[in-house]
């Protein structure tokens, strides 16, 4: 089935993507479900990219991953051409030699830095839950340290720092929290948050339920009162204010990726939680202009640093990494926004990653183009 002609946005380009998921096969094999009802709008409120179907009843419309993310990193890039002086100036800003990552080949003149390089003000850090924000917390102490809104804790004379983490693990990571951690337990305690004692059932039927939600259902009433897993990173990089615990929550507004975005551009220090060892060092270096022991990957230091690592009492073996297709295809149609600002996210790492081993002279991620690589294809993300 087709989106009516008033919805095919981005040069035509949606309605293309949706014939070519109708008819399905291949690698592009359909992904994620991203609307359901016939009068169900296109919007991204409550995590789901939604073109509505052109007949009317009930009726799914389905891309694929790789067609939504490349779709969604199509449009970005054009609102970010038009978005005004900020956006232009950093298109236009001529790249330091370091600056551009080679992994991929995918442009980094977006995240030309601002600041200098190094930068030894207090940190004030954007807490997205389970983007390792606690570990961090205990182990850098930023000066202020919050879960809320990016724009509510960028603060002048501050290095503002955010650390994001693969959809997959993070959507996996906020489930094993409501269920095994004591304030999870407490919190989803009197509702229907499933919890039979078969954790792998539970995790589905957790899914279930958002995959099932509508753009309009929102609030802890609709989460179990803990966490809501659609596009919890978009969410947290594009709303204005909404101090813990009300960004766990799916929000009355709309989750905005192109303000996602350009928050993105806007952070002093980005780190990842798959390379949250990295992320460290690297950081160390732009405050000290020393890299700490344990943080190269030479015989002395052997790539590994002793961090802090707060488990929530999440077991180690709730791993995530053995899930069934079905699973991975409701995390992806429930992070359709977080897999797109992922994606730009991993572009810039790796170029800020490699323009600290060229101004250190040592290599801080082992194997850097292959691990980069792989976490590519794991996520289904363009190499």
């Amino acid at each position: 089935m087709e989106p009516p002609e008033e919805e095919c946005e981005l040069a035509s380009l949606v309605c293309e993507a949706g014939d070519q998921a109708a008819a399905g096969g291949g690698r592009d094999a359909p992904a994620a479900v991203v609307a359901r009802g016939a009068d169900s709008g296109r919007h991204k409120a409550g995590g789901l990219l939604t073109v509505p179907p052109s007949s009317g009843g009930g009726g799914v419309f389905i891309l694929s991953s790789r067609q939504v993310f490349l779709l969604a990193m199509l449009g970005s890039a054009v609102l970010l051409l038009l978005a005004g002086t900020k956006s232009e100036s950093a298109i236009e800003v001529e790249p330091e030699p370091n600056v551009v990552g080679s992994e991929n080949g995918h442009v980094r003149e977006y995240f030309a830095p601002k600041t200098p390089f190094f930068d030894d003000r207090p940190i004030s850090f954007t807490h997205i839950p389970k983007c390792g924000g606690t570990s961090f917390g205990k182990e850098m102490k930023p000066k202020y340290n919050e879960q809320n809104c990016y724009t509510a804790m960028r603060k002048n004379g501050t290095m503002n720092v955010v650390f994001m983490r693969s959809t997959r693990k993070h959507v996996h990571s906020e489930h094993g929290e409501c269920y095994f951690d004591v304030w999870g337990k407490r919190v989803t305690d009197h509702t229907r948050f499933p919890r039979t004692g078969n954790v792998t059932e539970d995790y589905q039927k957790w899914l279930e339920h958002f995959v099932s939600l509508n753009d309009t259902d929102f609030g802890p009433a609709v989460d179990f009162n803990c966490i809501d897993p659609r596009d919890t990173q978009t969410r947290h990089m594009s709303c204005a204010r909404a101090p813990n615990p009300r960004a766990n929550h799916a929000l009355p507004s709309q989750t905005n990726l192109e303000r996602a975005i350009e928050n993105l551009h806007d952070v002093d220090f980005l780190g990842l939680t798959d390379f949250y060892h990295e992320s460290v060092c690297m950081l160390r270096f732009r405050q000290s202009r020393e890299l700490p022991s344990g943080c190269t990957c030479d015989n002395n230091g052997n790539g590994k640093a002793q961090h802090v690592h707060e488990t929530h009492g999440v077991p180690e073996n709730y791993s995530g990494g053995d899930i069934s297709q079905h699973v991975r295809q409701m995390v992806d149609a429930l992070t359709l926004l977080d897999r797109v600002l992922f994606g730009i996210a991993l572009d810039r790492f790796a170029g800020d990653i490699e323009e600290v081993e060229g101004m250190a002279g040592k290599t801080i991620l082992c194997e850097r183009s292959q691990k980069i690589s792989l976490l590519r294809r794991d996520l289904d993300l363009p190499i």
